[in-house]
């Protein structure tokens, strides 16, 4: 593949998987690794049909799962991992509460409700392929997103958000 064309391609999706492996790291470190890992990983085995972003998703997920797997643990939450998220996100200080409060509700839920939310929050990947991702069928995504939406909304009214 053309350097410069995995340059681009490096530079429009790494804010997006950075945010993604962060949520399932909980580290920034690891995250970084994991994202770094994942373009190589992704660029090298992509067919060139269907969706880039999407590939590149799965392939940050399966990396994830391998070396969870491998360390047989999920590492501690780099106690700073929601502001760097909220940070990635915006960058007006009231916005920037808001987004804080709502990632930290999110990374509260089970998965896949957690995954869900925050692929729909800040992927901009289409359902079908959110879906595909998290090995859930699209009908059951939007119900279970729905339900979370639905969940988050009320604890924002009962908190006063």
């Amino acid at each position: 593949m053309d350097r410069l064309l995995m340059q681009k391609i490096y530079e429009r999706y790494y804010r997006k998987l950075f945010c993604y492996a962060l949520s399932l790291c909980h580290n920034k470190a690891d995250a970084e690794d994991l994202v770094s890992d994942t373009f190589v990983k992704a660029l090298l085995s992509w067919s060139g049909n269907g969706s880039l972003e999407a590939w590149l998703y799965r392939v940050l997920k399966n990396r994830f799962i391998d070396e969870t797997r491998r360390r047989k643990h999920i590492v501690d939450a780099d106690p700073q991992f929601i502001e760097n998220i909220a940070d990635l996100q915006s960058s007006d200080a009231e916005e920037r509460i808001q987004k804080e409060w709502l990632y930290k509700k999110i990374m509260e839920l089970k998965s896949p409700d957690r995954e869900i939310l925050f692929l729909t929050l800040t992927s901009g990947l289409q359902d079908t392929d959110i879906a595909q991702i998290t090995g859930v069928s699209v009908n059951h995504l939007r119900v279970i997103r729905h339900r979370a939406k639905e969940n988050l909304k009320a604890q924002a009214r009962k908190e006063g958000f």
